[in-house]
């Protein structure tokens, strides 16, 4: 956002646009709780005119001194009654907005995550969609309650204004007028200092995020060992500290712009209503008020400034909110993914219409291109070849050359794409995606470390399946870890990580052939390991890889790798080189072609054999 825009954040225009977004504010308000939502409602607006019934029962009560007894008696039972109403409406209020506050977080969030299970992989490698969720992640806890209670807030500050101004104009129509002046004045100044506030908190967004990631280097077991190692407690400490004293210096100047503004504006204030305090001991020195009447308008000048700076202050604050609110609602406008919607939620009933697919029995890329958002050349061009149940391939090549990106358009996880990716002869479009997904397990070479037990991090590969300890036991044999398994404390109950109590925490090989149990546990058409050996040792590879070999007979197995020893068995072999397949065969094809699969190949034997001799001249010497 350019910095012009971001100082219109605090601006007249962005006033009038705060209302704009009420209606759908309210929306969220009433999805969150409709009886919370009409409770404290119905409550701001009973608070909203309490301050003018108790400047009427003060007034009444001290004017009933002069009167009968009765009048006394019945003056102080109004009195007591609005003191006691107005005791238990705010402590209603209280009770209301607690759970409130709680419903309101809670459904944020979930519609949040809702939101965010529902985007394409292109919507999380887009730096905007990150930002927005991540500012609209990060203030969900607190900001959109205070949102709400600066909307009741100055509903309730309008009703109390608007009362206690009847109560005065019936005295003096001007002075009511006066004394609304002051603050519509005070706003425009306060609005110009808010203007400067957020410019200042703006341009710190960068080091903002500097001392938070010191702090994270600090605090987390990943960074822990390099901090010991090389001594770098200090020096994070010390340049935290300085950005932290920054921060703190230009806190201090804007405090004492602020200081300087609310003197001079509070000194026009009480001069303003000192006069008029004046004036009503004047009119009653006069006789032309009783004195109870003197009493009462001293606290409705009182309520009226308070109410007055109240809604200036609740108004500012709201439009400091709207880039929380522009955020949060350009966020949930993203399209979803449908497969994630259920019924209610679809606008229309294309993904219903598609096919249901129960088995894979062949794939093929039909002249496929793709290429990323801000990238001028295609990542993947003109790709062709085709695979049938029983087949195996794999896919070679430098990093950077598309490896990765094919499998990730095979899975639909990129939809937007040139040419034709076929699923048993018919466009992958055609398919419920949800249903095509299923019939796929794969492993990424980014794999998840889930801080759960180990029951969920090998069955959320098949989640209807999580408390069968049958499949379970399959899943983990056939990725050549039940012995593992089967010495741990609470075998698939036991906790994995260290983030929670009783934590167990694994190897990188562990954690990558637990991963591969979790692509295993699922009972799916096509296999895909993209990596699946970067934490293996040599050993461990050959395991791997033979398991997987026996486990795809009948199915269809994609794999990725830079080891090519570890691809000799496939019954295809693709060399990918700057998005194009430009070899393609089994291993003794492309040995014979003495192409550039030869050449690697040939590359990678020399350095192990290097190396083993290394390793024999090694054990001669001990």
């Amino acid at each position: 956002m350019p910095l012009e825009q971001n100082t219109d954040m605090i601006s007249v225009p962005n006033v009038i646009r705060s209302f704009r977004y009420w209606p759908r504010v309210f929306q969220l308000l009433w999805r969150a709780s409709p009886l919370n939502l009409l409770v404290i409602t119905a409550i701001n607006l009973i608070q909203g005119l309490l301050p003018v019934l108790s400047i009427r029962a003060t007034q009444q009560l001290i004017n009933s001194i002069s009167a009968s007894w009765q009048e006394v008696v019945a003056g102080f039972i109004f009195f007591i009654g609005v003191s006691l109403f107005t005791l238990l409406a705010s402590a209603l209020q209280d009770y209301a907005e607690t759970l409130f506050r709680a419903k309101l977080s809670n459904s944020i969030n979930v519609m949040v995550m809702e939101q965010a299970a529902r985007l394409t992989l292109t919507d999380f490698e887009n730096a905007k969609v990150q930002d927005q969720l991540k500012r609209v992640q990060n203030d969900s806890g607190y900001r959109p309650f205070q949102i709400a209670k600066q909307i009741f807030g100055i509903i309730s500050g309008i009703v109390s204004l608007i009362s206690v101004s009847a109560f005065l104009i019936a005295w003096k129509w001007w002075v009511a007028l006066l004394l609304i002046l002051i603050p519509a004045t005070s706003f425009f100044s306060f609005l110009r200092f808010g203007q400067q506030e957020f410019l200042t908190m703006w341009k710190r967004a960068d080091r903002s995020r500097t001392s938070w990631y010191l702090s994270y280097l600090l605090t987390r077991d990943s960074s822990f060992k390099e901090v010991k190692l090389y001594n770098l407690g200090s020096y994070f400490v010390a340049k935290y500290k300085g950005i932290v004293e920054d921060f703190f210096r230009e806190d201090k100047q804007l405090a004492r712009k602020q200081a300087r503004l609310s003197v001079f504006f509070q000194f026009i204030d009480l001069f303003a209503s000192s006069g008029t305090i004046l004036l009503a001991f004047r009119s009653a020195y006069k006789r032309q008020i009783p004195v109870g009447n003197v009493v009462g308008i001293i606290q409705a000048i009182a309520q009226l400034q308070s109410k007055s700076q109240n809604i200036v202050q609740q108004v500012l604050g709201l439009c400091q909110s709207n880039l929380y609110i522009e955020q949060l609602f350009s966020f949930l406008d993203i399209h979803a993914d449908s497969d994630y919607m259920n019924d209610a939620e679809r606008d229309e009933p294309e993904e219903d219409k598609r096919q249901t697919l129960s088995k894979i029995e062949s794939i093929e890329f039909r002249d496929v291109s793709f290429g990323y958002e801000g990238n001028d050349r295609f990542s993947l061009e003109q790709i062709n070849f085709s695979l049938v149940r029983g087949e195996t391939l794999a896919i070679v090549g430098h990093n950077g050359s598309g490896k990765s990106t094919l499998v990730k358009l095979l899975m639909q996880l990129y939809s937007e794409n040139n040419g034709q990716i076929l699923i048993n002869g018919q466009p992958v479009q055609n398919y419920n995606l949800s249903a095509y997904r299923l019939r796929i397990g794969a492993v990424f070479q980014d794999f998840v470390q889930y801080e759960m037990p180990l029951r969920h991090n090998v069955g959320y590969g098949n989640i209807g399946e999580i408390d069968n300890e049958q499949k379970l036991w399959q899943a983990v044999t056939d990725a050549g870890m039940d012995a593992f398994v089967d010495n741990l404390p609470k075998k698939f109950d036991t906790q994995l990580g260290r983030w929670f109590e009783d934590g167990y925490q694994l190897s990188g090989g562990q954690w990558q052939r637990v991963a591969i149990a979790r692509a295993f546990m699922r009972d799916a058409d096509v296999y895909i390991l993209d990596e699946p050996s970067s934490f293996l040792d040599p050993e461990a590879e050959r395991e791997v890889f033979e398991r997987f070999h026996e486990l795809v007979k009948d199915r269809i197995g994609i794999f990725i790798s830079h080891r090519l020893s570890s691809v000799t068995f496939a019954d295809k072999i693709a060399v990918l080189q700057q998005g194009r397949i430009v070899e393609m065969g089994t291993h003794e094809e492309l040995m014979d072609n003495s192409g550039e699969y030869s050449k690697l190949y040939h590359l990678q034997a020399d350095s192990y054999i290097r190396q083993a001799l290394r390793n024999e001249r090694y054990s001669n010497i001990i």
